[in-house]
């Protein structure tokens, strides 16, 4: 669809009223996240932290709504000439919203990555990427929103614009579809070393973050080229995208928190394991018996995963995954290269 095809005004309206109905949903979930991380046990500093992420998204959500709206309101009852004032970037509402766009983005990249940190074992190499992509993104969005302000009376497709919004636009999908992988891939050899149990607890947890990581990708593959082919149905895109991101980031807490998504529950007897292959490495361990207790409690303490290494010298790990219908503890598998 083109850009003559679609009024301005028309899809701006039409993204206004799809951005207040994935708002809706997103006050949904975030209750829903909010009740999940504030019922639990006890205190985690990983549940205040993503309790303060969901917090921070929720403001800068709802300030981009409320702006849009406003926008749209001052176009239609208090402009004479309603499609001038919204194709006018340089309007400080719409410098404004792309801001707070561009700042809520940065706040999930940077959650995306705290998941793969943690997933990884506090491995800061594996984040080198990622964090190299999030500066690329940041930049690419400070560049943005000096064009929109400094380049005045060009149009949301001039080449001025474009260049750096198809750079922030496609580094953001990269970056998302990569650290959504090597957090799957990183979940799915723990699983795969723990698969001669007999259980398969985290295949829930790898959907929960596949089909979560690609509703935001296709949002986002979605705005790329709508913006790129000159369609002004890109604001649809991009207005959906905004509640979006807060719901992709909740939707993950409150379906495994809430045991939304769960395998069948399994049971497997107490044995002694001789031989594990994790991350990579294959090798004896000496262990101690392993206990699968299947339990109703929601207990989560990364909201999918959670893998720490203990504290005696680098030689015992423990690996916790919670979910609703399961409560897995592999507790003191000694050897250096377990993880």
């Amino acid at each position: 669809m083109s850009a003559v095809a679609l009024p301005l005004e028309v899809a701006i309206l039409v993204s206004v009223i799809c951005q207040a109905i994935v708002y809706g949903m997103f006050l949904v979930l975030f209750g829903a996240t909010c009740y999940v991380l504030t019922q639990k046990k006890k205190t985690t500093t990983t549940n205040v932290a993503f309790l303060a992420t969901a917090c921070t998204m929720f403001v800068f959500i709802t300030i981009n709504f409320a702006v849009s709206w406003s926008r749209i309101m001052d176009a239609l009852f208090h402009e004479a000439n309603p499609t001038a004032y919204l194709g006018d970037l340089t309007q400080w509402k719409e410098v404004f919203r792309t801001g707070v766009y561009i700042a809520l983005t940065a706040v999930a990249d940077s959650l995306f990555i705290y998941r793969l940190y943690m997933v990884w074992s506090r491995n800061i190499w594996i984040c080198i990427l990622p964090m190299l992509l999030l500066a690329g993104s940041l930049t690419s969005g400070i560049g943005i929103e000096v064009a929109i302000a400094s380049l005045k009376g060009s149009g949301l497709f001039a080449s001025g614009i474009a260049a750096w919004a198809t750079s922030f636009f496609s580094i953001s999908l990269a970056q998302n579809v990569l650290t959504t992988l090597l957090i799957v891939w990183r979940i799915w050899r723990v699983n795969l070393g723990a698969g001669h149990l007999g259980s398969n607890s985290l295949w829930p947890v790898i959907a929960v973050i596949l089909e979560s990581g690609a509703l935001y990708s296709a949002n986002l593959l979605c705005l790329l080229a709508t913006y790129a082919s000159g369609s002004f149905a890109q604001y649809i895109c991009l207005d959906i995208l905004v509640p979006n991101i807060g719901c992709t980031f909740c939707l993950i807490i409150v379906r495994v928190g809430l045991g939304l998504s769960k395998s069948g529950s399994q049971q497997a007897p107490t044995q002694e394991i001789g031989r594990a292959t994790i991350g990579g490495t294959s090798a004896r361990y000496p262990m101690r018996k392993i206990n699968i207790n299947v339990a109703r409690t929601v207990d989560v303490d990364q909201e999918d995963v959670d893998i720490e290494r203990g504290g005696k010298e680098g030689s015992e790990t423990d690996v916790d995954v919670f979910d609703k219908s399961q409560n897995m503890s592999y507790e003191q598998m000694h050897g250096s290269n377990a993880f």
